[in-house]
């Protein structure tokens, strides 16, 4: 039951891969130490490659730029909304 749960999650997430784009804004619900943490930022970059795609974000932080590279098919990342 639990393997088919995944299954479902992580088509969703390919179909979000299909829908991210360069230079959007998104919102990212992340689980560390559990607790719930979002994360906005702009896409800088989008490396597709199956299960180990990943996606490059530039947030800001007290004027400092901090970039984020997340795997998508992480067990952490819980949501990627897109803005715009």
């Amino acid at each position: 039951m639990n393997t088919i749960l995944h299954s479902i999650k992580d088509k969703k997430k390919f179909d979000i891969l299909k829908k991210l784009r360069k230079n959007q804004l998104i919102r990212i619900q992340l689980l560390e130490n559990n607790k719930i943490v979002f994360y906005r930022g702009k896409i800088l970059s989008i490396h597709k490659a199956g299960m180990s795609s990943t996606f490059l974000i530039r947030r800001k932080i007290r004027g400092i730029r901090l970039d984020i590279n997340f795997p998508l098919f992480a067990p952490f990342l819980r949501q990627i909304e897109i803005i715009y």
